[in-house]
């Protein structure tokens, strides 16, 4: 139980006082730190493993930005972003005043 609760909670010690608050046997201590110990051992190699593999797919999905890339067809590192700034101006050229029509007669 206590290990359960050190490995969840990451409280080891909080864990270990629970537990011998509830069976007030001092011939347990030791195996429930030893248990404790195991546990949150195990969690925090768990968590730095998943941080490192974390970190190296973080790494491997940036796009980098080399010469290379700006011989190709976008020249901007954003995809797409050509065909959006093409829309963006189309879409303000028909909202200018110049396109719009009045309908005043005098």
């Amino acid at each position: 139980m206590a290990a359960t609760l050190a490995g969840i909670c990451r409280i080891p010690l909080t864990a270990s006082l629970i537990l011998f608050e509830i069976t007030r046997d001092y011939g347990i201590i030791l195996p429930i730190l030893v248990s404790v110990a195991v546990s949150s051992l195990q969690v925090s190699s768990r968590d730095t493993k998943e941080e490192g593999e974390k970190a190296r797919s973080f790494t491997s999905n940036v796009p980098s930005i080399s010469s290379s890339s700006s011989n190709s067809k976008n020249s901007s590192p954003i995809p797409y972003a050509d065909e959006l700034e093409s829309h963006m101006s189309s879409s303000s050229s028909s909202l200018s005043p110049s396109s719009t029509s009045s309908s005043s007669t005098a």
